[in-house]
């Protein structure tokens, strides 16, 4: 941290916010010669150290306390204030807040100011918060990390997952939901993987959950002896902040192909494993898209793709690779968007009239309720009305461009993706997973900003470490490698990511989001 007698006042921002005294005033300096944010005067680009000067309409010294609020939940505190106080300005993907508080313990007089910190190209070699003294440089507060891919499941070598084999991979889900029922689940992550569904709950430790009760109307029990074993191939959660109550939480979708009949049911699941009807019965195989695809939920067949997301209205949304449904509370089944009679190329509109070429990952963002969803070469944003637009990548088929390392600013229709998978969305953020480039990228819809957060080598073994791009201090070898990531969850600052270890099977890790990736969305959620 540099010593605050470097800061030279580079612009007059003073605030003097307590109606009592209009006394106090807090002026912000930045280094000399690196500008500050474009459009006001109380803005700062990420990675810039800054420093704040505390002052009395009196002109009297006062050994000030100062305290510095974080969107995120942080609070740095110095103990041992004087006039002046340091801070650098963390790494971020989307704008955010921070509020800087000074008083006067002896007579309670106080200001605060607010800082806007935006994103800027590039990362940092570290990034940290400090609060300091002119007598002494102290950092207040946890050192944030460079973020370190760490093993969860499957075989990463050099760890103690080595010999661990985890197969047949589809589904890795974050439980946020905060309903008591599910406190058990709260806070962990669950996997569907060798057609099982399984509770995370540590560094190679699966819990398989066993199934009970009954998949339909006139099934027997699947405890039933002769019962045959359906398949798990998929599982969602119901997003936090999802209005507490009803049973419809967790959603688990069940396959299995008997005879010449293809059986897909969509149920609702407890946290103990007990399964309860809401959709799906048995078709012909090969039948394709000719069934009926609205009615009610016992009546309608689905494909054994198909995936499911539940949003905060307690709908489920099913996603099948060229159309979208939707279950509502009741049961019924309508036909959100896609699906139109004939092969027609992926394009967007509204209901019918809109096309998917083949729907792979899925991300809601449970305040709008709108979904997005990769398609070929393309990520789509499905709002509740069923219109469908192209939000980040082309439906041409043209050659894409590889993103750089560096946050580059994308237009609407550049082909910069190719065949992404997993998505998640956070806070205005979203996380996609690009196996056929072994990336990991964010993109922030507020300014299109497209950043790469991991590029492995395919050549290499997957292994932990830091992620390169912010450990750029570290040559690539000592830095974490992880080939064909194409599955991703995201909540708060854990990340986990599925990613494909060859003959081994895959693999589940798991990092933390480095400092400040949270947006204002996320910022006022949690406010």
């Amino acid at each position: 941290m540099r010593n605050p007698r470097s800061f030279l006042p580079a612009i007059g921002a003073l605030v003097a916010l307590s109606p009592a005294w209009g006394q106090v005033t807090i002026a912000l300096a930045t280094q000399k010669g690196v500008p500050v944010g474009p459009n006001a005067p109380n803005q700062v680009l990420s990675r810039l150290t800054c420093g704040f000067t505390a002052a009395h309409a009196d002109g009297r010294p006062r050994a000030w306390h100062w305290t510095l609020d974080e969107p995120d939940g942080g609070r740095f505190v110095s103990g041992q204030g004087r006039a002046r106080m340091a801070y650098q300005a963390p790494f971020v993907l989307a704008p955010r807040v921070v509020h800087v508080r000074v008083t006067d313990p002896a007579r309670g007089e106080s200001a605060v100011y607010t800082l806007r910190v935006l994103p800027r190209e590039g990362v940092p070699h570290k990034v940290q918060t400090g609060l300091n003294t002119l007598a002494q440089p102290q950092v207040f507060g946890p050192v944030v990390d460079v973020p370190t891919v760490t093993g969860v499941a499957g075989q990463l070598q050099g760890s103690l997952l080595e010999k661990s084999y985890l197969g047949s991979l589809m589904k890795i889900e974050m439980v946020g939901d905060p309903d008591p029922a599910l406190r058990e689940l709260h806070g962990k992550s669950l996997a569907v993987t060798a057609d099982r569904l399984c509770r995370i709950d540590g560094p190679g430790s699966l819990t398989p959950i066993r199934f009970r009760g009954q998949l339909a109307s006139g099934l027997p029990s699947m405890e039933a002896d002769g019962f045959q074993a359906f398949r798990c191939v998929d599982v969602s959660v119901r997003p936090a902040g999802s209005p507490i109550g009803g049973r419809r939480r967790m959603v688990a979708v069940l396959t299995r192909v008997h005879g010449m009949e293809e059986e897909t049911y969509i149920c609702g699941l407890d946290p103990d494993g007990t399964v309860w009807p809401i959709a799906g019965s048995s078709q012909p195989l090969f039948s394709g898209p000719s069934l009926p695809p609205e009615g009610p939920g016992p009546s309608m067949q689905f494909s054994h793709l198909a995936r499911t997301v539940l949003d905060s209205a307690g709908n489920i949304l099913v996603l099948e690779p060229q159309r979208i449904r939707r279950i509502d509370p009741e049961g019924r089944v309508t036909l959100l968007a896609g699906g139109g009679d004939g092969v027609v190329a992926a394009q967007d509109g509204a209901g019918t009239s809109a096309r998917f070429g083949w729907i792979a990952g899925s991300a809601l963002d449970a305040a709008s309720g709108d979904l997005y969803v990769s398609d070929i070469n393309a990520i789509r944003r499905v709002r509740p009305d069923g219109a469908v637009t192209t939000v980040l990548g082309s439906l041409d088929g043209s050659r894409f461009v590889t993103a750089p390392p560096a946050p580059t600013r994308i237009a609407e229709g550049v082909p910069c993706l190719d065949n992404p998978q997993g998505l998640a969305f956070q806070a205005g953020i979203l996380y996609i997973c690009q196996p056929s480039g072994d990336q990991i990228l964010a993109f922030n819809l507020a300014d299109r900003t497209l950043h790469r957060l991991h590029q492995g080598n395919p050549l290499e073994y997957n292994r932990p470490g830091p992620l390169h791009a912010f450990a750029r201090q570290k040559a690539l070898r000592d830095c974490a490698n992880l080939r064909r990531p194409w599955q991703i969850a995201v909540m708060d600052r854990r990340v986990l990511v599925a990613a494909d270890a060859g003959l081994a099977g895959y693999l589940i890790v798991q990092f933390d989001l480095p400092h400040g990736v949270y947006g204002e969305a996320e910022r006022e959620r949690k406010e």
